[in-house]
């Protein structure tokens, strides 16, 4: 435990670290899924489709770092 930090203050990072784990490894699994499922179609698509598996990433990650805060 690290000392001299208030509790909210360790709830606040804890929130920001499963929220950032929780994003890669979810942008990592759709990355996953869309490379296996598109093969090499997915490779010559444009840069902008990146953003499609960012945005669900980003709020996954929001949704698990708002259930621990609600825990």
């Amino acid at each position: 435990m690290i000392t001299g930090m208030s509790r909210s203050r360790q709830n606040w990072w804890t929130e920001i670290a499963i929220g950032g784990g929780v994003t890669v490894v979810v942008f990592l699994a759709l990355s996953a899924i869309v490379s296996a499922a598109t093969g090499s179609k997915y490779a010559t698509m444009s840069d902008d489709t990146g953003w499609l598996l960012v945005v669900p990433a980003v709020a996954a990650g929001v949704w698990a770092a708002a259930r621990y805060r609600r825990r």
